[in-house]
């Protein structure tokens, strides 16, 4: 088991890396540019993958455990949605959708690191073979 968590944390250490190195150094305007007035921002997209990772490793593979999102209150410093993460949001509601300043958004950036880097090194081998079903939300319009 050691062999395969090792594996994972270093494929998500990896991935931590390239977001980090990916959005530090980004002004505003670049974090929330999208060519041609089309697709999304990389604003958004950052916020869509990391959300999501923080509910995956938080609240699914942690029997509920509440997210880094809600329990440190980002929702409310940022002003962005309270459970949404961006899956089936609208096209011209994720273009509108800002996120603060880069060195606001990598504290909760980091934050999330640092709790799926805490999840994997109490992993077990039991956590591993569980079968987690999950439920993509409908929307209704």
């Amino acid at each position: 088991m050691a062999v395969v968590v090792d594996f994972i944390r270093d494929s998500i250490q990896q991935q931590h890396e390239a977001w980090d190195k990916a959005i530090l150094d980004l002004t505003p305007d670049q974090m929330h540019f999208r060519p041609n007035g089309q697709g999304n921002h990389i604003g958004f997209i950052a916020w869509h993958y990391i959300r999501t990772e923080d509910n995956l490793v938080q609240f699914v593979f942690q029997h509920r455990k509440p997210t880094v999102w809600l329990a440190g209150g980002y929702d409310q410093m940022f002003g962005l949605p309270r459970t949404a993460q961006g899956t089936g949001m609208p096209p011209e509601e994720a273009a509108r959708m800002q996120l603060p300043a880069v060195e606001q958004w990598m504290g909760y950036q980091q934050a999330v690191w640092e709790s799926t880097d805490g999840w994997l090194n109490a992993v077990t081998e039991e956590d591993l073979l569980r079968n987690v079903r999950i439920m993509p939300f409908v929307i209704l319009r």
